[in-house]
């Protein structure tokens, strides 16, 4: 905002103590009731509410709004003095208000623009998408058209010794440590006010934030734009900020879009797979020690992989990744849904096998003590852990990777790579779902791989196989069974037929027979 704007501002709100000596019940006409008087205030709250955001829209037009509603009121409601003279009180807080908007926005731009350098120079973008970047907007921060208070130049001068100190190349502060928190908790704070006015044009700034490597930072920041509510057109920057590597962030970020609207901030909502809790930074799995190929240029998605479950995740920043996985093909491509029937069994066993490990799991705590949380947490919380990890372990943990809605998936493809002979049985024990990323909009692909041993396939095969044998010989006497009422009904319609052509020859004879005896 220009400086011109920020000095209409200042007018603005040193209007309602102007305007009052000289105007307060001068020209009164017929009260309103008190229901009025109290809607008209409450407007007046809201218009000076605006009125303390720096970068709101069409502040002349607000001025207006504000001149007006204020001789409304001392024209109509002349009991609401003393409501009037606090209108008056609340300018001064309202102003010194839009100064520390306008010198949040300035330190988080600052501050951010900082933050994108460092990680760039790094070569580490805080966050994991095709662009690498955020491409965000060069907003002009508010300007503060006042001298700064002495509590947002001591943040201000905070914010730029850890900045100076701290991120800048060849920065050589030795408290660094203290420099961070002091300048991480002013920042959080200022990235709350920004998203307290739910105006969009602080959305840059907000964002900027996630090229931090704290933590709360970047939670604090979602948070503040879920206050402001992202739209459709946000969508771009958002989806890589869905693919944080820390899981508290992502849930974070999935509930921010919660407060979004529109049909691209939904698909997005509904897209982000809540997988794991915590702070700790997670690293991409290798698919390499699976024998697992990636496609170039792709990005791995935290929230759709485990590695436990053999399945890893990933968008296609250029190029398709069909025409890369078609020259590694064994068999295929199959649809999704084809691929299940193919290998009906064969999921049958590992599934079966995957329940089997479950229970034996289950069993096995049954047979522990919990620990004292009162006595040792930390050994508590790591029995709690390894219980929800036994939760899923059985085939519902694994069918939350092996749901490819249309909506987000469009029409999965699936290219085996890998069958080998276990048992009695050929699985495919290594392949590849290809399709469409939709909310991304981009393509995508899910390797997959079985983790279950030999063994254990072998083992589900004794009730499976039975069960197959079983369902082929119904198959077969069905068969038979079909044929067998087919033969008896194309030689019912035969004689059928042999009957009507006698009767019809029988009536022709009769008839010819008549006519000779009539004369005819």
């Amino acid at each position: 905002m220009n400086h011109s704007y920020a000095a209409a501002f200042g007018l603005l709100l040193s209007v309602v103590m102007l305007w009052l000596p000289a105007n307060t019940w001068a020209q009164q006409e017929p009260a309103w009731t008190d229901a009025e008087c109290h809607a008209l205030y409450k407007k007046l709250m809201n218009l000076m509410h605006k009125a303390s955001d720096p970068k709101t829209s069409d502040p002349q037009a607000l001025k207006k709004a504000i001149d007006d509603s204020l001789s409304s009121f001392a024209k109509h409601c002349p009991k609401e003095a003393p409501s009037l003279k606090y209108l008056a009180r609340s300018a001064e807080d309202i102003e010194a208000d839009r100064q520390e908007t306008a010198g949040a926005d300035a330190t988080t731009d600052k501050a951010g623009k900082k933050m994108e350098e460092n990680k760039k120079h790094n070569g580490d973008a805080g966050y994991t998408n095709c662009e690498n970047t955020l491409e965000l907007a060069s907003a002009v921060p508010a300007s503060a058209d006042k001298k700064p208070s002495a509590q947002r130049a001591a943040k201000n001068e905070a914010v730029d010794k850890f900045l100076n100190g701290c991120l800048t190349r060849g920065a050589k502060a030795t408290d660094c440590d203290t420099l961070r928190k002091a300048a991480i908790d002013i920042l959080k704070e200022d990235v709350l006010r920004l998203g307290s006015t739910a105006n969009p044009a602080y959305l840059p700034n907000i964002i900027r934030m996630f090229y931090s490597d704290d933590v709360e930072l970047r939670i604090t920041a979602a948070h503040a734009m879920g206050m402001i509510g992202p739209q459709d057109s946000d969508v771009g920057r958002l989806a890589g900020l869905s693919n944080d590597p820390v899981p508290d962030v992502r849930h974070a970020v999935s509930n921010m879009l919660s407060q979004g609207k529109g049909n691209a901030i939904t698909l997005l909502k509904q897209r982000i797979v809540h997988l794991h809790t915590g702070r700790e930074v997670e690293k991409p799995a290798d698919p390499a020690k699976f024998s697992m190929p990636v496609a170039p240029d792709s990005v791995y998605l935290f929230d759709s992989s485990d590695a436990g479950k053999g399945r890893l995740s990933y968008v296609v920043c250029k190029g398709d990744a069909v025409s890369f996985f078609k020259g590694k093909v064994k068999k295929g491509p199959f649809k999704w849904e084809q691929f299940k029937e193919q290998y009906r069994y064969q999921i049958q066993d590992e599934d079966e096998a995957l329940n089997q490990a479950q229970q034996a799991a289950g069993k096995q705590l049954e047979n522990e003590q919990p620990p004292d949380p009162a006595k040792n947490m930390e050994a508590y919380v790591a029995y709690m852990q390894k219980l929800g990890s036994v939760s899923t372990q059985g085939s519902m943990g694994k069918m939350l990777f092996d749901t490819y809605q249309p909506n987000l998936y469009g029409a999965p493809n699936v290219f085996v790579l890998e069958e080998r002979q276990i048992g009695q049985r050929s699985y495919p024990t290594r392949y590849v779902v290809v399709y469409q990323e939709l909310a991304f909009k981009r393509p995508g692909y899910r390797l997959a791989w079985t983790t279950v041993p030999d063994d254990a396939l072998k083992a589900a095969q004794v009730a499976s196989l039975k069960e197959q044998k079983e369902e082929e010989a119904l198959k077969a006497t069905t068969k038979k069974e079909e044929e067998a009422a087919k033969k008896r009904e194309a030689e019912l319609e035969s004689l059928t037929k042999k009957k009507d052509a006698a009767e019809k020859k029988q009536f022709k004879k009769g008839q010819a027979d008549l006519e000779k005896e009539l004369g005819f």
